[in-house]
């Protein structure tokens, strides 16, 4: 699954639907595949597109959270944190797109605020070219355990902007002005290529260089890692949309993450001894299954010589049985004597039928007096009895059925 990651220019900047903007593209594996700048109607197309929020277009700001019922909405959600920063912002909270951030191991709320206008005006050139972003991670965030970074941003020297990250959130300022700012000297420096040289001049120490497009996948790996998106409220994805988001990203973690090495060939073990479990499992039931037919085969063959071909062999014992039966003078189940009485007592037949034939196992009556009613209101009754019925013209066609033959059918009688 490919990522287009689109780093958005910084508000002092326009934008339009012709300016150029600075992408990468991320296998599914985050390796990088390609990079460059490209208008929106010519970047790539991607499974997934995620943006990148440059330090200069967010302020951070640390909030004690009230408790909040369950369940509140993102509008109440925007009115909570206006009111907390209300003191804090410089701009009216109307204007501000506020977006609260949980940082992991730290028990500090934050509230990363940007001009929603600039926002709304960004996400909108971005759909008219049919790039529907998923996700919106900021490039810098508030640290954790005392740790400083200090990182140069910029495409010309003139312009260069040193981005500064510590526990006390994040500052973005023009490199020329860094005098003001009082700059730990063991703070890891790193800076883009155009800039490494003024940035190392300026601040007196080494920089390692650091192309844009590794600081954005580094954004974006790092902020997935922690949970972090600001698409929250009004620009949030919803229903089917975020679901399929979300689904997309556990399915793609579990398949392509390192972290998740270990139970990806825990997985395929069990799947792999589940198929053979199953295929052994099968194995033993089809050879039970033939023991007993080749035993079934075996005994009808020994106990009747005469039967030379094996079709069905429960049928065809039980057939050779009752010819048994018949040659040595004993009644069956298929002789006319079985059949009638059978039918008979369970009809209660009050009537001497017109005429009684028995051909080939099966015992004709003509004239019985049941109506189609009556044998229907029979059907269970002369199933269990091991009959079938039949109707032909005038007639009531009574014949034997043994178990695994076709059930008995109750024809309609005129």
């Amino acid at each position: 699954m490919s990522q287009l990651l689109v780093t958005l220019p910084p508000p002092s900047s326009a934008q339009t639907p012709q300016a150029e903007l600075a992408y990468c593209m991320l296998t599914s594996s985050d390796a990088l595949t390609h990079q460059g700048h490209a208008a929106p109607a010519l970047l790539p197309r991607a499974d997934s597109c995620t943006l990148i929020m440059p330090a200069q277009a967010l302020s951070w700001h640390r909030v004690e959270l009230p408790k909040l019922p369950r369940g509140i909405s993102a509008q109440k959600m925007q009115a909570v944190l206006a009111g907390l920063l209300e003191e804090q912002l410089l701009d009216e909270p109307s204007a501000l797109h506020l977006s609260l951030v949980n940082l992991p191991g730290s028990d500090a709320r934050w509230v990363a605020a940007c001009d929603k206008a600039w926002l709304t005006q960004s996400l909108a050139v971005l759909q008219q070219a049919g790039v529907q972003p998923s996700r919106i991670v900021p490039q810098a965030w508030p640290l954790l355990g005392g740790q400083v970074k200090l990182h140069v941003a910029g495409q010309h020297a003139s312009q260069a902007q040193l981005v500064v990250s510590d526990g006390q959130g994040v500052l973005s300022w023009p490199l020329s002005q860094v005098g003001a700012l009082d700059l730990p000297m063991d703070a890891e420096l790193s800076a883009e290529p155009a800039v490494a040289a003024t940035a190392e001049a300026v601040l007196q120490r080494r920089a390692q260089v650091m192309q844009a497009s590794l600081v954005a996948m580094q954004s974006v790996i790092q902020a997935k890692a922690l949970g972090l998106d600001l698409a929250q409220g009004e620009f949030a994805l919803t229903g089917s949309g975020a679901r399929l988001q979300s689904l997309s990203e556990v399915l793609r973690q579990l398949v392509f993450a390192p972290a998740w090495g270990a139970a990806r060939w825990a997985i395929a073990l069990l799947l792999l001894a589940n198929v053979l479990g199953l295929n052994l499992w099968a194995w033993q039931q089809n050879r039970q299954v033939q023991a007993q037919r080749d035993q079934m085969k075996q005994l009808l063959t020994s106990s009747f010589p005469n039967v030379k071909v094996v079709v069905d062999a429960p049928l065809q014992m039980q057939r050779e049985i009752s010819a048994l039966r018949q040659s040595q003078g004993q009644l069956s189940g298929r002789d006319f004597e079985s059949i009638y009485a059978r039918f008979s007592t369970l009809a209660g037949m009050n009537i001497a039928p017109n005429a009684i034939e028995y051909i080939a196992d099966e015992v004709s009556v003509r004239g019985s007096g049941l109506s189609a009613d009556q044998l229907q209101a029979l059907a269970p009754k002369l199933q269990s009895a091991q009959l079938a019925v039949r109707s032909d013209a005038q007639r009531l066609i009574i014949s034997h059925r043994e178990s695994g033959e076709i059930l008995a059918q109750t024809g309609s009688a005129r």
